[in-house]
Protein backbone atom coordinates (compact mmCIF):
# COMPACT_ATOMS: atom_id res chain seq x y z
CA UNK A 1 0.00 0.00 0.00
CA UNK A 2 1.22 3.70 -1.11
CA UNK A 3 1.74 6.30 1.46
CA UNK A 4 2.22 8.64 -1.32
CA UNK A 5 -0.91 11.17 -0.93
CA UNK A 6 -0.49 12.42 -4.47
CA UNK A 7 -0.42 8.71 -6.11
CA UNK A 8 -3.78 7.73 -4.09
CA UNK A 9 -5.48 11.13 -4.79
CA UNK A 10 -4.72 10.21 -8.90
CA UNK A 11 -5.93 6.54 -8.39
CA UNK A 12 -8.88 7.92 -6.57
CA UNK A 13 -9.69 10.19 -9.49
CA UNK A 14 -8.99 7.59 -12.45
CA UNK A 15 -11.47 4.51 -9.77
CA UNK A 16 -14.76 3.84 -12.28
CA UNK A 17 -16.59 4.89 -9.44
CA UNK A 18 -14.88 9.13 -8.82
CA UNK A 19 -17.82 10.45 -10.33
CA UNK A 20 -20.69 8.49 -7.46
CA UNK A 21 -18.49 10.28 -4.89
CA UNK A 22 -16.92 13.46 -6.61
CA UNK A 23 -16.94 16.01 -8.23
CA UNK A 24 -14.65 18.45 -10.03
CA UNK A 25 -15.06 21.96 -9.05
CA UNK A 26 -14.46 24.47 -12.32
CA UNK A 27 -10.72 24.99 -12.89
CA UNK A 28 -10.70 29.11 -10.96
CA UNK A 29 -13.18 28.29 -8.54
CA UNK A 30 -12.27 26.92 -4.98
CA UNK A 31 -14.00 23.82 -3.31
CA UNK A 32 -14.43 26.10 -0.55
CA UNK A 33 -16.39 28.66 -3.21
CA UNK A 34 -18.18 26.60 -5.41
CA UNK A 35 -21.88 25.69 -5.34
CA UNK A 36 -22.76 23.33 -2.54
CA UNK A 37 -26.59 24.90 -2.54
CA UNK A 38 -28.18 21.87 -4.15
CA UNK A 39 -29.41 19.74 -1.74
CA UNK A 40 -29.48 16.69 -3.56
CA UNK A 41 -26.02 16.60 -4.58
CA UNK A 42 -24.42 14.09 -2.09
CA UNK A 43 -20.93 13.75 -3.90
CA UNK A 44 -17.84 15.56 -2.15
CA UNK A 45 -15.45 18.08 -3.84
CA UNK A 46 -12.57 16.50 -4.91
CA UNK A 47 -10.36 19.44 -4.29
CA UNK A 48 -11.75 18.64 -0.48
CA UNK A 49 -8.93 16.24 -1.12
CA UNK A 50 -5.92 18.49 -1.27
CA UNK A 51 -6.17 19.70 2.22
CA UNK A 52 -4.00 18.83 4.86
CA UNK A 53 -6.61 17.01 6.99
CA UNK A 54 -7.74 14.93 4.10
CA UNK A 55 -3.69 13.75 4.06
CA UNK A 56 -3.47 13.29 7.88
CA UNK A 57 -6.72 11.43 7.77
CA UNK A 58 -5.09 8.69 5.09
CA UNK A 59 -2.73 8.42 6.79
CA UNK A 60 -3.86 7.56 10.13
CA UNK A 61 -6.14 5.30 8.32
CA UNK A 62 -2.72 3.71 6.48
CA UNK A 63 -1.12 3.45 10.59
CA UNK A 64 -4.56 1.77 11.78
CA UNK A 65 -4.30 -0.28 8.97
CA UNK A 66 -0.69 -1.41 9.64
CA UNK A 67 -1.24 -1.83 13.72
CA UNK A 68 -4.55 -4.41 12.62
CA UNK A 69 -2.30 -6.36 10.24
CA UNK A 70 0.46 -6.22 13.00
CA UNK A 71 -2.25 -7.31 15.74
CA UNK A 72 -3.84 -9.86 13.01
CA UNK A 73 -0.06 -11.85 12.57
CA UNK A 74 0.83 -11.50 16.07
CA UNK A 75 -3.03 -13.21 16.96
CA UNK A 76 -1.91 -15.61 14.47
CA UNK A 77 1.30 -16.65 15.28
CA UNK A 78 -0.04 -17.33 18.88
CA UNK A 79 -2.65 -19.50 17.34
CA UNK A 80 0.26 -21.38 15.29
CA UNK A 81 2.27 -21.63 18.61
CA UNK A 82 -0.84 -23.36 20.32
CA UNK A 83 -1.74 -25.68 18.03
CA UNK A 84 2.12 -26.79 17.60
CA UNK A 85 2.10 -27.20 21.08
CA UNK A 86 -1.20 -29.00 21.71
CA UNK A 87 0.34 -31.82 18.55
CA UNK A 88 3.28 -31.79 20.41
CA UNK A 89 1.14 -32.65 23.75
CA UNK A 90 -0.94 -35.03 22.23
CA UNK A 91 2.56 -36.47 20.75
CA UNK A 92 3.54 -37.13 23.67
CA UNK A 93 0.28 -38.52 24.92
CA UNK A 94 0.18 -41.36 22.60
CA UNK A 95 4.09 -42.18 23.30
CA UNK A 96 2.99 -42.29 26.91
CA UNK A 97 0.06 -44.40 26.11
CA UNK A 98 2.21 -46.42 23.68
CA UNK A 99 4.55 -46.80 26.39
CA UNK A 100 1.77 -47.95 29.37
CA UNK A 101 0.72 -50.69 26.28
CA UNK A 102 4.06 -51.82 25.95
CA UNK A 103 4.28 -52.38 29.71
CA UNK A 104 1.76 -53.85 29.83
CA UNK A 105 2.21 -56.17 27.11
CA UNK A 106 5.94 -57.16 28.47
CA UNK A 107 4.54 -57.65 32.09
CA UNK A 108 1.88 -60.07 31.04
CA UNK A 109 4.81 -61.62 28.75
CA UNK A 110 6.97 -61.49 32.15
CA UNK A 111 3.61 -63.75 34.03
CA UNK A 112 3.68 -66.10 31.14
CA UNK A 113 7.25 -66.91 31.18
CA UNK A 114 7.13 -67.45 34.57
CA UNK A 115 4.54 -69.49 34.90
CA UNK A 116 6.19 -71.64 32.22
CA UNK A 117 8.94 -71.77 34.38
CA UNK A 118 6.86 -72.96 36.73
CA UNK A 119 5.35 -75.51 34.79
CA UNK A 120 8.91 -76.72 33.59
CA UNK A 121 10.02 -76.97 37.29
CA UNK A 122 7.52 -78.78 38.06
CA UNK A 123 7.59 -81.19 34.81
CA UNK A 124 11.08 -81.61 35.60
CA UNK A 125 10.02 -82.42 39.31
CA UNK A 126 7.50 -85.35 38.30
CA UNK A 127 9.83 -86.50 36.03
CA UNK A 128 12.85 -86.87 38.85
CA UNK A 129 10.21 -88.68 41.40
CA UNK A 130 9.06 -90.73 38.98
CA UNK A 131 12.86 -92.11 38.25
CA UNK A 132 13.08 -92.90 41.86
Amino acid sequence: MTRDWPAVQLRIKEHPDFLQYFYECPEDVTWTECDMNDVNETRIPFDVLDTNEAETVFKNHVNALQQEEKRLERASLKRREAIEEMEKESEEANTTKTTVETIKKLKAKKRKLKQQALQTEIDLEKKRLKQM
